[in-house]
């Protein structure tokens, strides 16, 4: 049985950067199972896993566009900082929760910051990465 873009599979799976280091992996771990359709799945492992059997075993290369996609330079923003909020319990690089208006909350990581603002980056953190992947087809539903 192939995989059509409605099936279902559990795979075993190992993510690199484009340096070659191992982002995620499964192989320690539960296998994970993906609809295929599932719009939450990065598209080029949606589209690599179409067509395949059970027991396949291949390699894949992602590009940025068909994974988290490209770095958005308008989603780099300054913003207020808030006065109550003492500049030592902000590092740069780390990752924080910003509320909108909304309520919902974003993390956003922090690439700069001064007396007044706070630059944020709300792109994802492996935006623009070009990526590869060590898939093992190991069930099809």
């Amino acid at each position: 049985m192939k995989t059509d873009k409605n099936s279902t599979v559990s795979i075993d799976y190992t993510f690199y950067n484009s340096k070659g280091d191992i982002l995620e992996t499964t192989i320690y771990d539960q296998p994970i199972v993906i609809n295929i359709s599932d719009l939450n799945v990065i598209e080029g492992l949606r589209e690599s896993l179409i067509g395949r059997e059970k027991g396949d075993k291949f390699s894949v290369e992602i590009p940025a566009a068909k994974a988290y996609g490209n770095h958005i330079k308008e989603l780099i923003k300054k913003i207020p900082r808030d006065p109550n909020l003492p500049l030592s319990s902000i590092q740069l690089g780390s990752m924080i929760d910003l509320s909108s208006s909304n309520n919902t909350t974003q993390k956003v990581k922090v690439i700069g910051m001064d007396l007044e603002s706070i630059t944020i980056d709300a792109n994802h953190p492996l935006a623009g990465e070009d990526l590869s992947a060590n898939i093992i087809v190991l069930n099809i539903e």
